[in-house]
């Protein structure tokens, strides 16, 4: 094997595998949550994720005995269960919903 061949092999072998496609980055960003933001726009389950790591919300799931599959939004209402635990309208931010908690 020549000088050169082996130089090419060796900077163009991978040590760590390659994402598959830009995609998997995106939609990893477009899940981030910021407490500014409105309720209305931001993904369900990721904001779900974000309510949970709030000690007041996570108490207050713990007192109704529900894990986080039990936890979903039907319209503009957050349920804990069977148990409607904040209402948000329009314009409420995530912080908002997160006050609203009961």
């Amino acid at each position: 094997m020549k000088l050169i061949d082996r130089l090419v092999k060796s900077y163009t072998k991978y040590d760590r595998p390659v994402r598959e496609n830009s995609m998997a980055a995106r939609r990893a960003a477009a899940k981030r949550v910021h407490h500014s933001e409105l309720v209305k726009d931001m993904d369900q389950s990721a904001l779900i994720d974000y309510l949970m790591k709030n000690p007041k919300v996570a108490k207050s799931a713990a007192k109704a005995k529900v894990d986080r599959s039990d936890i979903y939004f039907d319209d503009n209402e957050l349920v804990f269960g069977d148990k409607t635990v904040a209402r948000f309208s329009r314009n409420d931010k995530v912080s908002d919903l997160m006050q609203k908690v009961k």
